[in-house]
This record gives C-alpha cells, sequence and structure tokens, in this order.
C-alpha cells in the first residue's frame, strides 16, 4: 500500500500513473500551466492531513453548481483523497473541505460511460454527491479505484465491527451498574468490570 504524505511525493506518483497524451479541444492537459494546477491541489491535500495520516489514493472529480449571485452554471473541480484513516473531498478552487469515515462510505461506483461516480454513503455530505469524473484521467480514476476499493471494504468492516463493540460494551456497562446499583455487586467489582470492557 502506498504511503504518500507531501505534495512533492502526490504530484511524483500522479505524473508517473496519468492518462497518456490527450487533447480536449484547445486544451492540453500535459502543458506545465495543468501540473501547477495539480501540484496545487496536492498542497491542498498536505495541508489538510494529520500528524498520523498518510495518502494511499486519490483521482478528481468535477461537481456542477449554480451560482446564485451571477446566475450562472459552472463545474466545480474537487480532489478525492483516500488515507489510512478517511476520505477527503477538497474543493480546488474554493479550498472547502468535507471529510468522512470509512464506517460511512459502503461503496464506490464508477460509470465510465457516463462519467459518473457515485459514492454510496449514509447520509449526505458536501463534495459527495453528483460527481463527474475527471474526462482527461477516466482510465487513472478507474485504475485508482479498482485498487483502492478493497481497502475501503475492509476498512469499513473494521469500523463497523467497532462501532458494534462500542455499542455491546456500553450495554454491558449498564447492566453492571444494575448490579451495584441493587447491591449484588461492589463499587470496586463493577469498576474492574467497566475498565475489562473499555480495554482500558
Amino acid at each position: 500500500m502506498r504511503k504518500m504524505r507531501t505534495a512533492e511525493e502526490m504530484f511524483a506518483y500522479y505524473c508517473e500513473h496519468k492518462d497518456p497524451k490527450k487533447k480536449k479541444g484547445f486544451f492540453d492537459t500535459s502543458l506545465p500551466m495543468f501540473d501547477d494546477e495539480r501540484r496545487g491541489d496536492f498542497e491542498l491535500a498536505e495541508f489538510f492531513l494529520e500528524l498520523d495520516e498518510y495518502v494511499i489514493s486519490f483521482f478528481w472529480g468535477y461537481i456542477y453548481v449554480y451560482i446564485y449571485d451571477i446566475s450562472a452554471d459552472q463545474n466545480k473541480r474537487w480532489i478525492y483523497i483516500f488515507t489510512n484513516k478517511r476520505i477527503m473531498s477538497i474543493c480546488c478552487e474554493d479550498y472547502g473541505v468535507s471529510s468522512i469515515s470509512y464506517a460511512r462510505l459502503k461503496n464506490i461506483i464508477f460509470i465510465p460511460s457516463k462519467i459518473e461516480i457515485f459514492f454510496d454513503i449514509d447520509g449526505w455530505c458536501r463534495g459527495f454527491s453528483e460527481v463527474q469524473a475527471e474526462k482527461e484521467n477516466l482510465e487513472f480514476t478507474q485504475r485508482e479505484l479498482a485498487e483502492v476499493l478493497p481497502y475501503i471494504r475492509e476498512m469499513h468492516e473494521k469500523e463497523m465491527r467497532k462501532e458494534k463493540l462500542i455499542v455491546s460494551s456500553a450495554d454491558e456497562i449498564r447492566k453492571f451498574k444494575e448490579l451495584w446499583d441493587d447491591g449484588i455487586i461492589t463499587a470496586e467489582e463493577f469498576q474492574q468490570k467497566k475498565k475489562t470492557l473499555l480495554d482500558l
């Protein structure tokens, strides 16, 4: 599994694995001006990383928005960062950031023919709905998702087991508290059971 901490590491990985040079109309995404944009996106990602966090994968997407102030439509570019702890969606244009835990993410479905990416998550979260894949990097996106999805599913199951364990432990502690209240066990026995259940 990759462990990228710095913008330079992410940029080097992207340059090595990005799709072959493709032209879309007048735009050649291999030009230095586009590389500067990418570098800026990775600097944002590095800024939002926690001290014990590292990046394992990433890709870009666009979200269509309607801007009321100027009565215009606009596609805003987002970068999706998969780390060892969570998934971040960072808007590359207004620097907004959202993140979700792996417990909330059930699956990611990528439909290349419609260039749509569907995040199957509990509830709504800014940056994770109605995402369009970046046309210039469809192969890169598809490859990255194929590699990271097993990790996402593993982390989802792990987080869900952890949540169930916390709920189960809380229920057990309540039962022992009732026994203590009823005088069936001592305060010392209750504290010992509580420590054991909380793994302290």
